[in-house]
């Protein structure tokens, strides 16, 4: 009668108040069947739809319980630990209580009971720990988001960012969230995104080696190039001014690896406000975003919040900018940088000037988040919120996997699942069916309608040291090809790197620059026979995409392929009754497939797209 969000707030209610919380006959699984004191096999024949637990609805509710009662086994004192309610400005609508424990944790809990969305302000210092649909809490503040008959459970002095086990035996032993969340999967969707990223495709530019010069200007000319081949959207890595502090101590260990001896890594950054000379000037990054504009394409900037350089230039004024140590030292974070202090709220308003006057100084269109997970979500929840204030249709990208990213703060996520199984296949060191069980495993795992970025390469898994060889040169043109198409018909939105269009092989390393290295993108080989083939089949897909924009959501249906371990193949079914099917040989070998019982010769690493 009263929906599964509500009842999963009473639910939540019980658990958390004091006393000891009963469940009762099928609650668990949200059973919705009729009940009678009078009732049984004779009479009436109700009962308990046991096979509601293998609903989504009953999955998400079994799965609620559990945590519920995985908290008051693990927090005994909420049988009888004081109860404080606090006074909001609903008091007819929405009601809110505190649980202080003995072990120094505490606990709120607020239900929205009416049919409208409702915004207040709680103690500050409590983050989500498990929270309704759509439900947003933000720590520093204490602003509270809670849409028509949702909830939130905040807990204080619980760690927030608690990285989940992932195995390492198996390929699918890795296809786990990075963090877990407060939002279950099954009972929440991510937020809608703006219209214009259903059809786009991105390409990102890492602006030391997309050109020799490494610079904006130079960039700026092969603009209308990318334009031409169907690229919308430019994702443009870290313009801001690199730390040079030579002190390997504060080096990452693949800096130290590359054997480049450049010190400015693009990721520690010494000045978030201020361009690096390396690139040009601010005048020449706001050319560069007036020219994409001018194209056609919108422009995306890299924001790295969780660590800065030893050197920032903050420091000297505000030195608690960063977490210290018991003994007053920057704690280095896992890449061997000083930790920002986001807890700290004079820290997220520096943050939030910063990517707002990107947008007033610049007129960026959005951010991709660096490391985002590693930050509490309620700090990118609030930066959205103010970002939109300026541009309502600003987009963010969370590099994370965190089923709680896309209820509020980012529009798109790293696909990090398909992307490992794509990196895997490429080097054969995987069965086919892999990629299906990376899909099939993310729908599982990340709330209805999570959007992901898909790529196979990025200034992360292109980076290589001196001798190391590019998937291109390793794999050859055919597989690489195969996996882009993948990408392509693929949910989501497809991203290329820096100069995969024409099946650029040069070395990359996000270290080497014009004076380190030297190495860049080859586009003296662009009239190259591969080349042009290359930029041939991905302007085709550019096209397909933007002719489809539904394939961003479009149902995505599996085929059964024999042999499994050699081929996957699946369809997307368009509007208007159109379908798309994509068959990919992964092997070394030509290959007689049947999907789903139809014969289809592929050779080797090759696709059929139909």
């Amino acid at each position: 009668t009263y929906g599964l969000a509500l009842n999963d707030a009473l639910l939540v209610t019980l658990f958390t108040l004091d006393g000891v919380p009963m469940v009762y006959n099928g609650q668990e699984i949200a059973d919705t069947a009729p009940h009678s004191i009078w009732s049984n096999r004779f009479h009436g024949k109700w009962g308990i739809d046991w096979s509601r637990a293998f609903t989504p609805e009953g999955a998400h509710r079994l799965d609620l319980v559990r945590a519920l009662g995985r908290l008051r086994h693990d927090r005994p004192s909420l049988f009888d630990a004081p109860t404080e309610f606090i006074a909001t400005p609903f008091p007819h609508e929405l009601y809110a209580f505190r649980r202080p424990l003995a072990d120094g944790t505490e606990w709120l809990t607020a239900v929205n009971i009416s049919g409208k969305d409702l915004v207040v302000t709680v103690p500050a210092g409590f983050h989500a720990f498990l929270a309704g649909p759509g439900a947003t809490l933000d720590a520093v503040t204490g602003r509270l988001r809670l849409p028509r008959q949702s909830w939130m459970l905040g807990a204080k002095g619980v760690p927030e960012l608690v990285r989940q086990p992932r195995g390492a035996q198996r390929p699918e032993a890795r296809f786990v969230p990075t963090y877990g969340s407060a939002h279950r999967a099954a009972s929440c969707s991510a937020r809608p995104v703006p219209a214009f990223l259903r059809g786009s495709v991105m390409y990102q530019i890492f602006t030391r080696m997309f050109t020799p010069e490494g610079t904006f200007a130079a960039a700026r000319a092969k603009l209308p190039e990318l334009r031409d081949l169907g690229v919308d959207i430019i994702y443009l890595t870290p313009h801001q001014l690199a730390d040079d502090d030579p002190d390997p101590k504060f080096w990452s260990a693949r800096q130290k690896q590359c054997r480049l001896g450049n010190p400015k890594n693009p990721y520690r950054q010494k000045d978030f406000f201020a361009v690096d000379p390396e690139y040009g000037t601010a005048a020449d990054l706001k050319a560069f975003v007036d020219e994409a504009h001018r194209l056609g394409m919108k422009v995306m900037f890299d924001l790295v919040y969780f660590h800065c350089g030893p050197k920032a230039v903050f420091l000297k004024d505000h030195p608690d900018f960063v977490v210290r140590n018991p003994d007053g030292t920057p704690r280095l974070g896992e890449w061997a940088f000083p930790e920002m202090d986001v807890s700290k709220a004079a820290v997220r308003e520096y943050l939030y000037a910063n990517m707002t006057g990107f947008i007033k100084d610049y007129g960026v269109d959005g951010f991709r988040c660096d490391v985002a997970d590693m930050l509490p979500v309620d700090f990118w929840e609030e930066g959205y919120r103010r970002c939109r204030a300026l541009n309502p249709d600003v987009f963010m990208m969370c590099e994370g996997l965190k089923g709680d990213d896309q209820i509020e703060a980012f529009d798109l996520s790293y696909g990090f699942y398909t992307q490992w199984a794509l990196v895997d296949l490429l080097a054969g060191k995987a069965p086919a069916s892999l990629l299906r069980t990376a899909w099939q495993k993310a729908r599982e795992d990340f709330p209805r309608e999570f959007h992901w970025m898909r790529c196979f390469e990025n200034h992360d898994f292109a980076n290589v040291t001196p001798g190391q060889k590019r998937k291109e040169e390793l794999y050859g043109a055919q597989a690489n090809a195969s996996m882009l198409a993948t990408l392509f018909l693929l949910d989501g939105i497809p991203m290329l790197y820096n100069g995969q269009e024409i099946a650029d092989a040069s070395p990359q390393s996000i270290y080497s620059n014009r004076d380190h290295g030297g190495w860049h993108v080859d586009w003296s080989r662009a009239g190259d026979a591969k080349a042009v083939e290359r930029r041939a089949l991905v302007k085709r897909l550019c096209r397909l995409r933007h002719d489809n924009p539904a394939l961003f959501d479009a149902p995505l249906v599996w085929h059964e392929v024999i042999p499994a371990d050699k081929a996957y193949a699946f369809s997307r079914l368009l509007p208007g009754g159109k379908k798309l099917t994509l068959a990919v040989n992964v092997s070394g070998e030509a290959v007689e497939a049947a999907v789903d019982g139809e014969r289809t010769l592929l050779g080797p690493r090759a696709f059929l797209l139909k």
